[in-house]
């Protein structure tokens, strides 16, 4: 138990006006400054209510809020303030017997006269005394509060004793709901017509217990007991920036410290110091200080100014110390003493579980720990406190913030201490080798050997193992085994080849999710997806139609048909999404597509082989084909329009253009054909054949909204709608022998189905693919007309495929990494690639995807418009930062990822962004050369320096991280000399760190990542680039050549790294980057890490990575380990750019670009979205990977070779095939 009076704390006057982690007391109220408001709420609430919580995060000042804020004032109003910090250990006096005695303390220490307490009597009982008062030495009425300090000690230390603390809980709910005790009722009733007399009403006291925010649900267990504490609560935040600011600056202490100089103190501690590891903080919330850490600091430097015999404080100062907080002086502070000390402090006020701890003074003298001298030395340089508890005086760390810089140092120390143990005692066997003998050191010998053979015999079956696997990953025919059998290979080692299958499988393995028989209602038959691909209709066995919903992770049934629509045959989502059309054999039902209501039926005569219906993109007609070799064409939406009807003999299926006046189909007669069909002014249609023999005879055709195709052995022709043009002329096609072609239904989007079973979706034209996405192992159905079978959304972020088995599997194809992009303008990522976001060619919008990081989730990219074509994009922590030209005039937004929603209003102009997160945006007017900083995530302007004149005209270079940034500004008033001025990004803000005078006009500059250094070359004659050191104190006259030093040339070309640690040993051909075979070598030195043959090559920026590409496709060397990261087949490869701080890199093909992740951990985690399962019980022992009672399965397995997968089904005769 601890009272007010029983510390040692340091006096504070002018020169000394902050405590550093010691809490201000009464004696220095007049130094506690920037809590003012918090003061007013609590001395309210404790005189208003009879008990109050005050809770808050440590390192808040709760301790100097009580004891400098209100203590003061609560003796104005008349109450006496009893501070109490109760003692939770074992061999302590009893906690109930701490709170009056703390009282008794208090009353004497102020000399308050008051009744003594009787033998006996316990403190309820005393404070309900009738008629007592408590009179000050001036003669005042005083009345007690009770304020427990650090109570969150009950839980912590109060653990190791539960009977105490809940003996103790009993008492306090006692006295905080002025209940009569227990004990005391049992009393009255054994004395029954006692004299014993209380006053039950009476409660001349107040309670106030302050604690951890982080216990307040331990608190929470008292309630039961104790309701007051829910009525009366306080927390107490963080400073913000106005409190810290007169905290640093204000009456009593400008003299130290100036208010430019302070702003600079509050704006680094506002963020820096704080606890970056609350990931539930609002990235937008006012920044806030820490109270105990401003103290410390300001205490910091104001240490230095007195060592310096300064009279205030300087920017050096503030330089100096910034960095080295609260670790700098727990260090500086064990620095001077032995070890011991150190290993006391460590050991023994610190508890295990990372609590601190009072251990006794004696104690520790006795046992050797510390010395007396220690313990006051340690008491005056404010890293412990000491206090006198029941006659023993004890001690502990100053301040909750300080336990973890303590864990820290205690964990390092213990670590070296096990290092060394570990090495005497090798030493020490060593020596028992050399005196047992040549003998022993022989057998000793043979063992050692013995035992890094089958280590190495281990690791080597490991590698094999994972080798083996990533081979059976490359032979599988479905590519999600292929992914988990690459998976099971990086666990057993982290080889190439097992990367590479990872890599290699995941190009083709999409999240899905599959529909089953049982789910559908037996064999789907027709599948169709609305246009924005969150509802699926599907026609399954007889009569069952169901649609679901794809929005959610699962898909949910929204509806299903009634038993008498048995005679269904097609299905089609209208263009607005709000009908879903079904075909039967006597009428065309229009249902609504969200709750499965009959809005509509279209009477009609139709067949099954040639069911179809298809939707006008503008979405007011409606066709089908019918029995009569007639096409129907209904304006849907007004029920009393005509139905037009068109002969179309032989035609199985059709197209609809936009406005339903043209009509291309295709159908069989002795061959496939294919006609346009035009509705003229007079209302007559008139058909045109279309002649597709000139690129041989078609084996389908494929009518669409906006292009026909037809398909021929590794060929496509096409033919567009709107123009009526003749086909284009036969091209081969990269994908073999397409077997067929199905459009979405608005014409965007295909999916082509090819002869080897691969399923490629793709947007545009065949012969103009702007990248494509292949599904493999899908195994779908095919009949004679394939529409109903496949279904793709005009985005191609969804497909629908009915699968061989009667299922249905919904592929969702947003998926940014290890897929073909097309020819996208700009992308990025966050380095950690969650977020991926892509803007394209001629394209107003921004695709943006997050990468998810459950298995198989399906996920769907978000389309954000945009007034025009982003030129630029990137990716920071705040939002998505893009770049809209339209005009000549740059307008820049800053998105949200998830929803699309500007953070603040488009900013005017160009940016660059700064900050290793993108917190900060530089935007510049290129016509005025003037440009102001703003803080990505609100906006914000923090500009440094202040608006220039029209005539200064200021050039801005950024480091190569985009950490620092410098201003080189010119003014034509003179031309003659020219400024550098550079800043580093700290804490959202630009903060200076030097200033270069007296350049040359022509003068050019780089600036270091830090900011500290910048490369100037002056265009002298004569001179050369120079490195000049930068102060923040004062500028730098480049005339003072002898404060810089000369810079190291760069490399003449390519072959030597960026950072020049590796170098390209040959004769490259310049400009290309090749070489008929190179050697890559660690410089200095020229050690060999790789000899590689005729590539192309890059390395990355921070020289970790090495790709290199030649006709066999592309691999990544890891210049760290000197072994090849993984290698993927790619036949043309066009060039590579590492992304994303060196994390992805992107592959530039001819058919689009794709992005590779580099990182291990990325790599596996990415692959792990991709799929919800894991290989079956069965798959583990057919791949070696079960118990030892699946060897002989294994064995026979691989006697029969590997299964080989029948070629997909096909109809008997390709001209039969249907269009679609």
């Amino acid at each position: 138990m601890s009272t007010a009076g029983g510390s040692s704390w340091p006096q504070l006057d002018p020169q000394n006006p902050w405590p550093g982690l010691a809490s201000y007391d009464e004696s220095s109220q007049a130094f506690f400054s920037g809590r003012r408001a918090e003061s007013d709420e609590l001395l309210r609430r404790i005189v208003d209510e009879s008990v109050t919580v005050l809770f808050g995060k440590s390192g808040l000042g709760k301790s100097s809020l009580l004891k400098a804020g209100v203590f003061p004032r609560l003796r104005d109003k008349g109450y006496l303030p009893v501070f109490v910090r109760l003692q939770v250990r074992p061999g302590a006096a009893p906690l109930v017997e701490q709170l009056c005695l703390a009282f008794f303390e208090a009353l004497r220490a102020q000399e308050v006269t008051h009744e003594p307490l009787a033998a006996g009597q316990s403190l309820w009982a005393y404070l309900h005394t009738p008629g007592l008062e408590f009179w000050t030495r001036l003669n005042r009425m005083a009345r007690p509060v009770f304020v427990l300090d650090q109570f969150e000690e009950l839980f912590t230390l109060g653990r190791s004793m539960p009977a105490e603390v809940a003996t103790f809980r009993e008492a306090l709910a006692d006295l905080a709901e002025n209940r009569i005790p227990a004990a005391f009722v049992q009393r009255l009733k054994e004395r029954a017509g006692s004299d014993e007399d209380i006053d039950k009403e009476a409660m001349p006291y107040k309670i106030v217990l302050s604690l951890r925010e982080d216990f307040l649900a331990d608190l929470e267990g008292w309630r039961p007991i104790m309701p007051s504490l829910r009525r009366n609560r306080m927390r107490l935040l963080p400073m913000g920036t106005d409190q810290a600011l007169q905290a640093v600056c204000n009456e009593h202490t400008d003299h130290l410290v100036d208010e430019l100089l302070a702003h600079r103190i509050v704006a680094f501690l506002s963020r820096g110091a704080a606890d970056e590891t609350d990931v539930t903080a609002d990235a937008g919330a006012p920044r806030t200080v820490e109270p105990a850490l401003l103290s410390l600091f300001c205490r910091g430097v104001n240490e230095h100014r007195k060592l310096a015999g300064a009279a205030r404080i300087t920017e050096a100062m503030f330089e100096g110390e910034k960095d080295t907080i609260v670790t700098g002086f727990y260090r500086r502070s064990l620095k001077v003493y032995p070890d011991r000390v150190r290993h006391f402090v460590e050991e023994k006020l610190i508890t295990e579980h990372g609590y601190r701890n009072s251990y006794s003074v004696d104690d520790a003298i006795v046992n050797g720990f510390v010395t007396a001298e220690e313990i006051a030395a340690l008491v005056d340089g404010r890293l412990l406190r000491q206090e006198q508890q029941h006659g023993t005086d004890r001690v502990e760390l100053t301040h909750d913030i300080l336990t973890k810089a303590a864990l820290e140092e205690r964990d390092r120390r213990r670590a070296d201490e096990r290092a060394l143990a570990e090495r005497r005692q090798r030493s020490k066997l060593r020596r028992v080798i050399a005196v047992s003998g040549v003998m022993i050191a022989v057998f000793f010998g043979l063992a050692l050997s013995a035992y890094f053979a089958k280590r190495d015999a281990q690791a080597e079956r490991s590698r094999a193992q994972s080798r083996e696997l990533a081979a059976l990953a490359g032979t599988a025919q479905d590519p999600e085994v292929g992914v988990l059998l690459s998976l099971e290979g990086l666990k057993r080692a982290d080889t190439s080849e097992a990367r590479s299958a990872l890599l290699a499988s995941g190009q083709y393995l999409w999240p899905s999710e599959t529909l089953s028989l049982e789910q559908l209602g037996g064999e789907a038959r027709v599948v169709a997806l609305n246009p924005d691909g969150d509802l699926l209709a599907v026609l399954a066995g007889t009569s069952s139609l169901s649609v679901w919903d794809l929005s959610e992770p699962v898909p949910r049934k929204l509806w299903s048909s009634r038993p008498d629509l048995d005679d269904a045959m097609f299905i089609a989502f209208s263009p607005d999404q709000t009908k879903l059309a079904v075909a039967r054999a006597g009428s065309v039902d229009l249902f609504d597509s969200r709750s499965g209501t009959l809005a509509r039926s279209l009477p009609q005569t139709a067949i099954a082989d040639r069911a179809l219906l298809v939707f006008s993109p503008d979405g007011r007609w409606l066709a089908s084909i019918q029995k009569d070799d007639h096409i129907w064409i209904w304006d849907y939406r007004d029920p009393t329009a005509d139905v037009m009807k068109v002969a179309a003999e032989g035609l199985l299926v059709i197209g609809l253009s936009q406005d339903g006046k043209v009509i291309v189909g295709a159908g069989v007669k002795e061959r496939l054909f294919a006609k346009r069909i035009e509705r003229q002014p007079n209302g007559n249609w008139v058909s045109t054949p279309i002649d597709f023999t000139r690129c041989l005879e078609p084996k389908s055709i494929s009518p669409g909204a906006k292009t026909s195709s037809a398909n021929f052995r590794a060929t496509t022709c096409e033919y567009t709608v709107a123009e009526g043009n003749e086909p284009l002329g036969a091209g081969t096609s990269d994908n073999s022998q397409i077997y067929d072609v199905v459009w979405s239904p608005g014409g965007g989007a295909f999916v082509e189905y090819l002869d080897s079973g691969d399923i490629v979706v793709a947007e545009e034209r065949p012969s103009a693919v702007h990248g494509e996405i292949r599904i493999k192992g899908a195994e779908p159905r095919l009949a004679g007309n394939n529409a109903g079978l496949f279904s793709v959304t005009d985005d191609t972020a969804r497909v629908a495929i009915v699968a061989h088995d009667g299922v249905v599997h919904v592929y969702s194809t947003s998926k940014l990494l290890l897929s073909i992009l097309g020819d996208p303008r700009d992308f990025d990522a966050l380095p950690d690639g969650r977020w991926v976001v892509l803007s394209r060619r001629d394209k107003a919008w921004i695709d943006v995807i997050e990468v998810p990081a459950t298995g198989g989730k399906q996920v769907r990219q978000t389309r954000i418009p945009l007034p025009g074509e982003p030129v630029k994009l990137r990716m920071t922590r705040d939002g998505i930062v893009a770049v809209v030209s339209k005009e000549q005039r740059d307008t820049t937004y800053v998105l949200d990822p998830s929803t699309g929603a500007n953070r603040f209003a488009p900013v005017a102009g160009r940016v660059s962004v700064l900050g290793r997160d993108g917190e900060l945006l530089l935007v510049a007017d290129r016509q005025s050369g003037q440009a102001e900083v703003i803080r990505t995530r609100d906006g914000a302007v923090v500009t440094p320096w202040k608006p220039q004149p029209g005539s200064v005209r200021s050039s801005f270079i950024a480091s190569p991280s985009g950490t620092a940034l410098g201003v080189l500004r010119r003014s034509a008033a003179d031309l003659a000399h020219a400024e550098l001025a550079v800043y580093a990004v700290r804490d959202e803000q630009l903060v200076p760190t030097g200033q270069i005078v007296d350049l040359p006009p022509r003068a050019t500059a780089k600036i270091d990542d830090d900011g500290q250094s910048a490369i100037v070359t002056t265009h002298v004659t004569g001179d050369v680039a120079r490195v000049w050191p930068l102060s923040a104190s004062a500028p730098t006259n480049v005339k003072d050549v002898a404060k810089s030093h000369p810079a190291a040339k760069e490399a003449a070309s390519m072959r030597v790294s960026p950072l020049g640690r590796f170098e390209i040993q040959s004769s490259p051909d310049e400009g290309r980057n090749r070489t008929r075979g190179f050697e890559v070598v660690r410089r200095p030195g020229g050690a060999l890490i790789k000899r590689l043959g005729d590539s192309s090559w890059k390395f990355s920026s921070d020289d970790r990575w090495l790709a290199y590409w030649n006709a066999k496709g592309v691999s990544v060397l890891d210049l760290a380990s000197g072994d090849t990261a993984f290698s993927l087949d790619f036949a043309i490869v066009r060039g590579v750019d590492f992304n994303f701080r060196n994390n992805i890199l992107a592959i530039r093909l001819d058919s689009g670009t794709m992005l590779v992740p580099l990182d291990r951990a990325m790599m596996e985690r990415f692959a792990r979205s991709l799929t919800k399962r894991e290989l079956s019980a069965q798959e583990k022992c057919a791949y070696g990977l079960g118990d030892t009672n699946c060897r002989e399965q294994v064995a026979i397995s691989r006697t029969r070779g590997p299964a080989q997968q029948s070629a997909p089904g096909k109809p008997a005769k390709a001209s039969e095939a249907g269009a679609e």
